[in-house]
């Protein structure tokens, strides 16, 4: 081993897939102590980090090399510790001047001023949210003004965030291809439309809607949003809570997918088969449909959308608007290509046309 090139013994140590065992292995000697230390390339951490900024400093002299970093603090009391604060993410910058990647999970103590001290990572391209409440519109328009390469942002119940100045400034400047946005009370569908231009550029949305705290009589702004004439890049649409109104916002979106492979739809208002009819006419590489709770959507839906020529996947979820006719359809004369089927809690649907499927057996996998 003492022969080994230190190349040759990172490779081997890269193989190691389990953080326990890393950690073992680096305790052998202090040349396998040095080689784990210089190709690590992620950390997370949490609740027994302590003293926060201290034990985090000397992790990030031990690994100079972080690509990706994960701070999370769930089921955190203060008989842990404090919490990392602004003044860590302050240091962070220096200490992993290389990060592409940063998960901030339940961090109740980092404001707007801690995000703002991100904002000179000008390596950063992926930044996580999840249950941020002291983070407002103020300190993350900083962060993506500052961090030009920011292509992927997850937002997940950030209860003090509003939708103004940073959804423009991507839609606008940014580089955005992956935005996910969960139950931020204040962040509706006609917001996501103020990327606007920025539309073209997703590859990826996943919009969930906090249906606690929707207000039905507030549609103020949503007509004067307009929808990109084509969102060619966009691959995946996973949309829950959401209102789907003919001629507003995300409706007008569906039809201009064209290289779209996932859809999943669950207990969104106000979906027709028009919106699938017509979304299934453009996006012809549709792979994977997943429906829940759309009451709406009906046979004439399902035998067009039955249709496109490279779906696998399709689920049904709680659909009423399903009969046997449309679900009977699924093995009529043309190609079998469906490989997997799940039909759920659809009170139209009757044993008959179940066991009539599952005599096909076309499909590779089917749930019932």
């Amino acid at each position: 081993m003492d022969e080994l090139p230190s190349s040759i013994l990172a490779e081997i140590l890269l193989k190691i897939d389990n953080t326990k065992d890393m950690n073992s292995a680096a305790l052998v000697c202090k040349r396998f102590h040095s080689v784990d230390g210089d190709q690590r390339g992620s950390l997370r951490v949490g609740c027994g980090l302590h003293p926060a900024i201290e034990a985090l400093n000397l992790l990030c002299m031990r690994f100079p090399h972080l690509k990706s970093i994960e701070i999370a603090y769930p089921g955190w009391t203060p008989s842990h510790g404090n919490q990392l604060d602004d003044q860590g993410l302050l240091l962070l910058p220096t200490l992993s001047p290389s990060l592409e990647t940063l998960t901030l999970n339940f961090c109740s103590f980092i404001t707007d001023s801690g995000l703002s001290h991100l904002s000179s990572f000008k390596h950063l391209r992926s930044l996580q949210l999840n249950f941020a409440p002291s983070i407002s519109s103020n300190g993350l328009l900083t962060l993506v003004v500052g961090c030009k390469n920011l292509s992927k942002l997850h937002l997940s119940r950030c209860m003090k965030l509003r939708s103004s100045e940073w959804l423009d400034y991507l839609g606008k400047f940014g580089v955005l291809e992956d935005l996910t946005v969960k139950n931020c009370k204040a962040i509706f569908e006609h917001d996501i439309m103020k990327l606007g231009s920025g539309l073209r550029r997703l590859r990826r949305l996943d919009l969930e809607i906090d249906s606690n705290y929707r207000d039905r009589n507030n549609r103020h702004g949503r007509n004067s949003v307009n929808s990109p004439s084509s969102c060619e890049a966009m691959e995946e649409i996973r949309l829950k809570n959401c209102e789907l109104l003919d001629g507003e916002g995300l409706s007008l979106l569906l039809p201009s997918c064209g290289s779209l492979k996932k859809l999943a739809i669950n207990k969104c208002f106000g979906l027709m088969d028009s919106h699938l009819i017509a979304m299934a006419l453009k996006s012809v590489s549709l792979k994977e449909l997943e429906l829940v709770c759309c009451h709406d959507f009906s046979d004439e839906g399902l035998r067009l959308v039955n249709a496109l020529p490279c779906l696998e996947t399709l689920t049904l979820r709680e659909c009423s608007g399903i009969t046997d006719n449309g679900l009977l359809s699924l093995i009529g004369p043309g190609p079998k290509k469906l490989l997997n089927l799940t039909v759920e809690d659809c009170p139209q649907i009757s044993l008959q046309a179940i066991a009539a499927v599952r005599s096909a057996s076309y499909s590779r996998d089917l749930y019932f």
